[in-house]
């Protein structure tokens, strides 16, 4: 008789329970759940990280109606320049969902539903939910750091309310198992546009160098085929290129360019212009050629030829041994003019009135 009493009674208590309680099921698919964003940032760049769903066929096409979850950053070298933002995607409307963020050290906790009545605006289609704006700190070093969800609750169901909504309960819904695929992001040093040479020097030579200075002369004699120019940049990521003609030396006015290419893509450019005597006539007077370059308003340094085996700028050049072509002093001084007047130096009148002297 207890038994039998009671069986209907039980039966009872069951059919109350599941009316007033939704059921709550976990789906057998699952969806995925990815950060994504740029591989490579600098120093005080701003950027994005979006979180992306994906596999939403996996769960029969329900939809989602709510996501809570926890993004993970490195807060020494990055912080957020902002709330997150929801994102329309395919047939999704953004306007119709609520984002509520909750900003701790190194993570911030999102909260994302559909805030209409009966949850009619579910998440059907792979997209992006929403984006995590974000600026890289200046002091920030060079390293590859990693952004991350570490938990994470994903409802979705036929139809339903979230646990934000002001809805009505669903019949039923769904806890969807996720999985959560990180970003990580190459933090790059902060690339200079420094394109200034620190050392500038040709062996055998003084050219009385400064940094901010990009004209310079000098005088050899017809026994220097070749010059060893050394020059460095000042900062560490910059190149140099010197110019190939300054291994094969031509008689009369070399111009040999020295190119400083800065990390972020400048250039600088360092012009030195080399005066090679003939054979049968001493080498150009260094005194002759820096006065001329002081008189038509140029800063660079006209030097004479100290290297060993050369000879010196007043002295016969009866002993240099290769052979070049004839060309008077006065013919060479023009050619200087001329050449420096090509870089902008000196003006076409001031070559004129050489000519004419």
């Amino acid at each position: 008789m207890k038994k039998m009493f009671f069986a209907p009674i039980a039966c009872i208590v069951s059919i109350c329970l599941a009316t007033a309680f939704p059921s709550t099921v976990y789906a057998q698919g699952g969806i995925s759940v990815s950060l994504k964003g740029p591989s490579s940032v600098s120093a005080s760049e701003s950027f994005d990280v979006n979180v992306v769903l994906s596999d939403l066929s996996s769960i029969g096409g329900n939809g989602i109606y709510s996501a809570d979850f926890t993004v993970s950053f490195d807060s020494g070298s990055f912080e957020l320049s902002g709330n997150p933002s929801l994102v329309s995607n395919n047939n999704w409307d953004s306007t119709k969902w609520s984002i509520k963020p909750s900003i701790g050290t190194g993570t911030v906790e999102i909260k994302c539903y559909d805030k209409t009545v009966n949850n009619d605006y579910p998440i059907i289609s792979d997209g992006t939910l929403c984006k995590l704006h974000f600026r890289v700190k200046s002091a920030a070093t060079s390293r590859t750091a990693t952004f991350s969800i570490k938990s994470g609750t994903f409802i979705g169901g036929i139809s339903g309310s979230s646990s934000d909504s002001s809805s009505s309960a669903s019949s039923q819904t769904e806890v969807l198992s996720a999985t959560f695929v990180p970003l990580k992001v190459k933090i790059l040093q902060s690339v200079s546009s420094n394109d200034l040479l620190k050392s500038f020097s040709v062996a055998g030579y003084s050219l009385n160098f400064s940094p901010s200075v990009t004209q310079y002369a000098l005088s050899v004699s017809n026994s220097v085929k070749s010059l060893k120019i050394t020059a460095l940049p000042q900062e560490s990521h910059a190149t140099v290129a010197v110019g190939s003609n300054a291994h094969s030396l031509i008689v009369g006015i070399n111009t040999v360019k020295v190119t400083v290419t800065a990390q972020n893509g400048d250039t600088k450019i360092y012009s030195l212009v080399v005066a090679r005597a003939k054979p049968d006539e001493s080498t150009i007077d260094s005194a002759a050629l820096s006065a001329y370059l002081a008189q038509h308003g140029s800063s660079a340094a006209a030097t004479g030829d100290t290297s060993s085996g050369g000879t010196s700028p007043k002295q016969s050049a009866s002993s240099a041994s290769p052979t070049g072509s004839s060309m008077p002093l006065g013919q060479i001084l023009l050619i200087v003019a001329a050449s420096l007047c090509a870089c902008g130096i000196v003006t076409t009148a001031a070559v004129m009135r050489a000519r004419r002297k």
